[in-house]
């Protein structure tokens, strides 16, 4: 197979898996943690990442209780949007432009749930001192290093 056809196999193939992974849902969907185990885990490993007093625990703590209100219908959104993809993936007709408009449909919710969770971020984050900013900076680096592969 010469170069240029399995490379567009591969575009196409990340571009069909990209779609409902920016909806919010991968193959981990189905595996996922109770949200609120997971917003506890993150709460108590940001917590000990900056050395947090307890009022500061206290503080991440609701900022992390209402950042999953904010999430959840997103999340939902996210989900109806997973499934419409899915089925017009699945349809007996492809319909480009439908599959076209869910992929702006997913970019807008990826867009508004990063803005959701800056928000959220900055409100914990100006609580913080500067040296605790720069603890959780420098663990979000080494995280996101390993995270990708990058050692």
């Amino acid at each position: 197979m010469s170069r240029t056809p399995r490379l567009r196999t591969f575009a196409i193939a990340g571009l069909i898996l990209a779609i409902p992974l920016v909806a919010f849902a991968g193959p981990w969907a189905e595996r996922q943690l109770d949200p609120q185990d997971k917003i506890d885990f993150i709460t108590a490993r940001v917590a000990k990442v900056v050395d947090a007093d307890d009022e500061q625990r206290a503080l991440i703590a609701d900022k992390a209780d209402a950042l999953v209100v904010s999430m959840t219908p997103i999340h939902e959104e996210g989900d109806a949007l997973r499934q419409q993809f899915q089925a017009a993936l699945a349809a007996e007709e492809l319909d480009p432009v439908l599959l076209e408009d869910l992929r702006q449909d997913g970019i807008a919710l990826a867009d508004r749930a990063t803005s959701v969770l800056l928000d959220h971020f900055v409100d914990v984050a100006s609580e913080l001192s500067q040296e605790q900013r720069q603890a959780l900076s420098e663990h979000h680096g080494h995280h996101a290093r390993h995270r990708f592969g990058h050692h």
